[in-house]
């Protein structure tokens, strides 16, 4: 009766711990909402203490040094957590709003894609999708002037052979009302070649503010002196180069040719010509024409894809067309007109329905961080996001081992310098470096520290110095 006794004492007072840790967090989340930020951090450091394996109260310590602009040292505690929960929507979006204050924009688009593509659903992740765009754009504008102030080192024997852009297609006809083909027509083309896996293609935008940069932009063809410098620039050994020009009863030819930038030899294609309305064939025709210059042979599910049609009405792609031209030139009020036509006309049209979602956010300010963070912080708790929660323990024989007991102990004389060293000494390298990242796939890739299997418990300051 007594080991009963015993037992069931200490079962109340366990569960008393577990009640008293999720009341300093939830404690620490109303303090923190009402921008109490001395109580909020004394309140999650409670939470700790009752529980050091609760990493969510450490997460909501980082975004309440976030929230007093104490961005190195959120940072490294986001960072952390990031690591031991790599699906933690809430973590990962502070991560990069903090990146993002920080003026370090790469790591901001990493921690935002990765929040994107994490598991955990959110309403803002539409929002942050726009954001990304427009902050991908700021990336390559600064990339492109990186790479201008850098040209004399650049060598064209370093890159790939199988590297290609494409340039804007030139209207070299007296139908200016056709302009707005110039994009479109090259954002099929980069669209259908970047179907082919054994291809590296330069994406659009990038190739655009590369050429502004270059104040190339509106000097018409490409010629094959020009072609070294171009392709150093892009970071490619093959050159699309095209023009269109309208001919009698209502048609259209396209001419392409493809530049060697390393041998300056120039293939001309040959030209196709075709009815307007049905230049999305004659795009095609020019594709498998240009996969054939190059030699490649295609697997049945690479001809497929390039086949599909985006869309056979040429009104909703003159609309897109216009679209982009306004997006290019940050006129994204125009741009999300143009995008919402195109849609309306051809409602199955994919990548316009895509841009829309994003100029609709920009135009809406649905983009800027006070927004975000309200909808993050709405549809993110604790609750939500304990089902990506993952219990780790030390290995035994770790040098890295260190107990409950010993952090508890020192806790309370830690300060954040102390516990931010400590995090580092655990895990190490939590981003990727900037000159280590592929610039053709930034976006797609990102590693948040290490996978080992290490320590949780880690201490927590006492107050922000």
């Amino acid at each position: 009766m007594a080991r009963f006794c015993l037992r069931c004492c200490l079962l109340s007072v366990a569960l008393l711990c577990i009640s008293c840790a999720t009341s300093q967090y939830d404690l620490g989340m109303k303090f923190s909402e009402q921008g109490n930020y001395s109580e909020a951090l004394n309140a999650f450091r409670m939470a700790y203490r009752e529980n050091p394996k609760d990493l969510y109260s450490i997460r909501e310590l980082g975004v309440v040094c976030y929230r007093m602009a104490k961005y190195d040292r959120s940072e490294k505690i986001l960072n952390l957590v990031a690591s031991k929960l790599p699906e933690d929507g809430r973590t990962l979006f502070y991560l990069g709003a903090t990146f993002e204050k920080s003026g370090h924009l790469k790591d901001a688009i990493n921690a935002y894609t990765r929040y994107v593509d994490s598991s955990g659903w959110s309403d803002a992740k539409e929002q942050v999708k726009a954001k990304l765009d427009v902050m991908i754009r700021e990336q390559i504008e600064q990339e492109s002037q990186k790479l201008l102030a850098m040209e004399a080192s650049l060598d064209l024997s370093d890159i790939p052979d199988n590297t290609i852009a494409v340039l804007n297609f030139k209207n070299i006809g007296n139908k200016s009302k056709l302009d707005p083909l110039e994009k479109g027509i090259t954002d099929m083309l980069i669209t259908d070649l970047s179907k082919v896996e054994s291809l590296q293609v330069v994406e659009r935008i990038r190739m655009q503010k590369m050429m502004e940069e270059m104040n190339l932009a509106q000097t018409g063809l490409m010629d094959a002196s020009t072609a070294p410098r171009v392709g150093k620039l892009l970071g490619v050994t093959t050159l699309v180069n095209g023009s269109f020009v309208d001919m009698p009863d209502h048609k259209v030819r396209l001419d392409a040719g493809l530049v060697d930038t390393k041998t300056q030899t120039t293939i001309t294609s040959d030209n196709i010509t075709s009815d307007l309305v049905e230049i999305f064939k004659a795009e095609k025709k020019l594709v498998f024409d240009v996969i054939d210059q190059l030699a490649i042979e295609l697997t049945g599910a690479e001809r497929d894809a390039i086949q599909q049609l985006p869309t056979e009405n040429i009104f909703a792609f003159m609309s897109y067309c216009q679209g982009l031209d306004f997006e290019d030139k940050g006129l994204f009020d125009q741009a999300n007109s143009m995008f919402s036509k195109a849609v309306q006309i051809d409602p199955g049209f994919m990548q316009a329905q895509q841009q829309l979602d994003v100029t609709r956010e920009v135009v809406s300010g649905g983009t800027e961080l006070s927004s975000l963070e309200k909808k993050v912080d709405q549809s993110g708790n604790k609750n939500q996001l304990a089902q990506t929660q993952v219990s780790r323990k030390i290995k035994p024989g770790s040098t890295q081992s260190l107990t409950t007991q010993n952090l508890t102990e020192t806790m309370e004389n830690t300060t954040v310098d102390q516990m931010l060293h400590t995090a580092q000494v655990l895990d190490r390298g939590f981003l990727p470096g900037i000159d280590s990242r592929n610039t053709e796939s930034e976006q797609s890739q990102t590693t948040f520290g290490s996978s080992a299997d290490i320590l949780v418990e880690i201490p927590i300051p006492t107050s922000l110095r």
